[in-house]
């Protein structure tokens, strides 16, 4: 059994998104890859948690973040603000979500995952999916994926995401397992013609589609599966490298270590380790 190491738990928010800043290119070369000598686990239960049903907006938490300094009354004021907030980018989303309909993102994380990892890298897998996290108290080693794909509150970039944990049981403490892997992945899809102005988005957003989109972010849910497979077999790696810049389509930029050019997608870590992205090549 391979020896696992827990990452840091980085929020699955949009600053974990935005951390990777816009603008600007650099020649790449590919850092290190050591290869897992055994899988995770000889049989490993994975629990595929499905919570969404439709394309949400991913609304930042900064209104009730600042208010919560200013006291009860500020933390009122900015959970106001941020349920405002919330409300607007609901219906902005609205036009694109319905154009959504039908398009099976849910279903589609369960079959890739199903069908997709690796058993070379993660073991036998015994798989189950679950509308909801609930208690986790694991007899044995387990995985558990939680998706979610949304857009960005300024409607510029679209993504599919991913939290991977392994947990292994804890005999003093069986309602508190041991985190052995936590580990987040994002596959970006920029949206051409996004200008910065959230008016102006929407508009690019709805004149991209939803048919387009959904496709875009099916593909992502299989690269989800080939990042996972990839960096468990990363556990012990030690990931060197220069900071480098990879400039994607309509200017986003990723600062990390390269990990992997694959004809139009690259994949970059953060600087610190932990997340891994897969952004436009060009």
């Amino acid at each position: 059994m391979v020896s696992v190491r827990p990452f840091s738990a980085p929020r699955l928010v949009a600053g974990a998104l935005l951390a990777f800043a816009m603008t600007g290119c650099a020649t790449l070369q590919p850092g290190p890859r050591a290869e897992v000598q055994t899988p995770v686990a000889s049989t490993l239960p994975v629990v595929l948690v499905v919570q969404q049903q439709e394309i949400v907006p991913d609304v930042p938490a900064t209104a009730t973040a600042v208010g919560a300094q200013f006291g009860l009354i500020g933390a009122l004021v900015g959970a106001s603000v941020q349920s405002s907030q919330a409300r607007s980018a609901d219906e902005r989303i609205g036009p694109l979500r319905d154009q959504m309909v039908g398009a099976g993102l849910s279903e589609a994380f369960e079959q890739a995952f199903r069908e997709g990892l690796d058993p070379a890298q993660w073991g036998a897998v015994e798989f189950t999916t679950t509308t909801g996290p609930g208690p986790m108290v694991p007899q044995r080693r387990t995985l558990v994926l939680t998706g979610r794909y949304a857009l960005s509150y300024e409607a510029d970039h679209a993504y599919v995401s991913l939290i991977a944990q392994v947990f292994d049981p804890n005999p003093q403490r069986p309602s508190r397992p041991v985190l052995a892997y936590y580990n987040t992945f994002f596959y970006i899809v920029p949206i051409p013609g996004a200008t910065g102005d959230k008016d102006e988005n929407d508009i690019a957003a709805r004149a991209y589609g939803g048919e387009r989109l959904a496709a875009d972010l099916r593909a992502g849910v299989d690269e989800l599966v080939r990042m996972a497979n990839y960096d468990v077999g990363a556990f012990n790696e030690t990931y060197l490298g220069e900071r480098r810049a990879v400039q994607g389509a309509v200017g986003f930029q990723a600062v990390g270590h390269l990990i992997r050019v694959d004809g139009d997608r690259t994949w970059v870590r953060g600087t610190s380790g932990g997340p891994l992205m897969s952004v436009p090549s060009e």
